[in-house]
């Protein structure tokens, strides 16, 4: 695929700057197989001291161990690291679907044969966590009279659920940011998606309760 200039020219400069410094692993572009959004740079580093990321203009820099890397590639092979909003599974994501720029040490290489065979227990488990938990869900919505409560209570409901869809079909979910486009990149059903927009489109506690369980339903069926 053809990278963004400024990618390019953000990623030059982000190696060039480190250059001659030990414990740069390797640098990605995450989510790059999707085109358009906004573009950031992933630095992987063998140490536990990270340094100060250089300003490389617009283009936002992360850096993240690679224990701590390794680790939410770990958790995900064993089934974990999924339920939270902010869990691994969106950092793994963002790596198996973005673009390597750099990899001096070979370790990138390494992730990448790793995350290229999607963990089945991720795909058991998180489909065993939706169906356990989906009626007592549905429940606590259909009681829940706060609107923000219930907001907060689907925002993360609703992240599991994509997270055993996806896993279902062994795809890492990226987190809900441009989810319909991921959904369609991927060749997932648009009515899922579609039924997952209509929760956010009806008012009332029990309308929402009974197209989370509409939603929840077509998912385990899909």
């Amino acid at each position: 695929m053809s990278l963004p200039p400024h990618i390019i020219r953000a990623s030059a400069k982000l190696i060039s700057a480190h250059r001659g410094e030990a414990g740069l692993s390797f640098v990605y572009a995450p989510g790059l197989s999707l085109p358009g959004g906004d573009a950031e740079l992933v630095a992987v580093w063998d140490r536990d001291e990270l340094p100060t990321p250089p300003a490389v203009g617009d283009v936002p820099i992360n850096y993240l161990r690679e224990s701590d890397f390794a680790a939410a590639v770990d958790a995900l092979e064993e089934g974990d690291g999924w339920r939270g909003l902010d869990s691994p599974v969106k950092t793994v994501a963002g790596f198996a679907y973005g673009v390597m720029l750099s990899d001096r040490s070979g370790a990138g290489t390494k992730a990448r044969g790793r995350v290229s065979v999607f963990p089945y227990l991720l795909t058991d488990r998180t489909e065993a966590a939706l169906s356990a938990e989906a009626a007592a869900v549905a429940a606590e919505l259909a009681e829940c009279t706060d609107g923000w409560a219930r907001a907060h209570l689907l925002d993360e409901a609703l992240h599991r659920a994509y997270v055993a869809w996806f896993a279902s079909h062994q795809r890492y979910w990226p987190g809900r940011t441009r989810r319909y486009e991921w959904v369609e990149h991927f060749g997932l059903s648009a009515e899922v998606a579609e039924l997952e927009h209509g929760i956010w489109n009806t008012s009332g506690a029990a309308g929402q309760a009974e197209l989370y369980a509409g939603f929840v339903e077509k998912i385990l069926s899909d």
